[in-house]
């Protein structure tokens, strides 16, 4: 995956990374904000 312009579907982003709960709130924010196939976000990942 490049660095700067990798863009998953919604499924690709469920199958690579699952259900992730907040860890203090216990909130999947990606549901919550009801994102789906047809939005666009940007997430920064820094190891």
């Amino acid at each position: 995956m490049g660095a700067k312009n990798d863009v998953l579907t919604l499924a690709d982003y469920r199958r690579l990374f699952g259900e992730n709960r907040h860890e203090f709130t216990g909130v999947d924010y990606i549901e919550y904000y009801g994102i789906n196939e047809s939005s666009r976000i940007e997430q920064i990942y820094r190891g």
